[in-house]
């Protein structure tokens, strides 16, 4: 099964809070795609297994939201280091874009780590978490009790600051750049008296 328009989305953490976000910037800037979750902590997954959500999405986007926290028990470096690989090889593979959006805090060095890792991936684009907080200021980023009581680590308004990053960057990738010709008609007979 296939899904020719689809925002497949995987995260390290529960990330069902972004659709109705990512819903409003889909619809706002045209972009008609349905919105769809892979299981709860199945990113790997989602890169390495050929029947995946992610396999399957063939006209549409792929979305990986990456918490290094999330990896704690297993070792961080290691972690961003198989994500390298596994982004690595889903890229050769995936004949639908993938956005890998880097969610804060992020550790500026295996933030370096992963962004040098992947950066020269055709069809792979990287929204850095200093991006994000950059343009989409948040003055409560962390929501402690979702985090604890079901890995929803962050407040709606940080949810809605990473749909909007995640949608301007989807709206960047569908939508060609223009090109502008300039043309100054008056001067094209007196090209003389131009300045």
């Amino acid at each position: 099964m296939t899904d020719d328009h689809g925002i497949a989305i995987s995260a390290t953490f529960t990330a069902e809070a972004i659709q109705p976000g990512l819903a409003f910037w889909a619809s706002e800037l045209g972009l008609p795609h349905e919105i769809r979750f892979a299981g709860y902590g199945q990113l790997f997954q989602q890169l390495l297994d050929p029947a995946s959500l992610f396999a399957r999405n063939r006209g549409g986007f792929n979305v990986a939201l990456v918490r290094f926290e999330d990896w704690r028990a297993a070792g961080e470096e290691e972690s961003v280091a198989r994500l390298a690989e596994a982004v690595r090889s889903a890229a050769a593979r995936f004949q639908s874009p993938l956005i890998v959006a880097v969610c804060p805090p992020a550790f500026a060095a295996l933030e370096g780590r992963l962004t040098a890792g992947i950066a020269d991936l055709p069809g792979v684009y990287v929204i850095p978490s200093e991006e994000i907080r950059a343009r989409y200021p948040v003055a409560e980023v962390y929501d402690s009790l979702g985090a604890e009581l079901g890995h929803v680590p962050y407040t709606p308004v940080f949810f809605a600051a990473l749909a909007t990053a995640v949608a301007r960057r989807i709206h960047a990738i569908a939508t060609p750049p223009r090109k502008v010709v300039v043309l100054d008609c008056d001067c094209l007979l007196y090209t003389s008296r131009c300045v």
